[in-house]
């Protein structure tokens, strides 16, 4: 799970209730590094990054043939409607939106 906020990932770590392995890497960029070597079931992007673009690593996701079919859950926040807009470039097929975050 690409998510820089403990609250996002507590959240979905208690929705599978344990029952999945649940790894968060809080730098997109570190994430990346770790595709090629690592095997992932699903990968959950969050767009509420702070400093990157979830889009963009969607893209870079699917830029690599060896996880072009990767399932993503992309989590949107209220707000996040123009940029859902653009999903089929990224290839995302449904996406689901993330609570509101206390802040």
């Amino acid at each position: 799970m690409v998510e820089d906020q403990d609250s996002g990932f507590e959240l979905i770590e208690e929705a599978l209730q344990g029952e999945f392995e649940l790894t968060q890497e809080i730098d997109p960029a570190r994430a990346w590094l770790r595709l090629p070597d690592e095997e992932f079931d699903l990968m959950i992007i969050s767009l509420d990054l702070k400093h990157a673009d979830g889009l963009r690593l969607c893209s870079q996701v699917r830029s690599i043939d060896r996880t072009r079919h990767l399932p993503l859950l992309v989590l949107a926040k209220p707000g996040d409607d123009t940029r859902l807009l653009t999903r089929p470039r990224y290839g995302g097929q449904r996406l689901y939106r993330a609570p509101n975050r206390r802040q």
